[in-house]
């Protein structure tokens, strides 16, 4: 998985990378094909489309899918799926936990990720979601500092 922030480039070289690093971790099992290759997928998360990636992919053969608003499916000309999650364009209500990552949330969107985290019951479901609260904390700092102040 590559979060890249709404500053960061996400370019071909940056997809290549990342199917790099999956080729890597292929290579890694403890005997031969220990890590089957139908097991690797890629995820990008962004917060916003970059359209020349998905001219890129248009241009050299890619197919690219939209089965649900703001996820893209990439296959064709790579060695393993790959999907593009483009946090902006996403039900807040169905996906909180992908646009929790987002350095763009409302007051709301972090409302929701407490109360939907406060219902969690299982232990390392909890853990996740505490990484994810962690991140959403630090990429949202203006708003964390908002409620700081409300409750002071």
């Amino acid at each position: 998985m590559e979060y890249k922030d709404p500053a960061d480039s996400l370019n071909i070289d940056v997809f290549f990378k990342v199917e790099g690093y999956a080729c890597l971790y292929k290579s890694y099992g403890k005997t031969v094909d220990a890590i089957v290759e139908n097991d690797i997928t890629m995820t990008f998360v962004r917060d916003s489309k970059t359209s020349g990636l998905f001219a890129y992919f248009q241009e050299h053969g890619y197919q690219v899918s939209n089965p649900f608003k703001g996820i893209y499916y990439i296959t064709g000309n790579i060695l393993f799926p790959a999907q593009i999650v483009v946090t902006k364009e996403l039900k807040p209500e169905l996906h909180i936990w992908l646009r929790a990552l987002s350095g763009k949330l409302e007051k709301q969107d972090l409302q929701n990720l407490l109360e939907h985290i406060w219902q969690l019951t299982g232990k390392m479901d909890r853990e996740y979601a505490e990484a994810v609260l962690e991140v959403a904390f630090r990429a949202n700092i203006q708003i964390l500092k908002e409620w700081m102040e409300m409750l002071i």
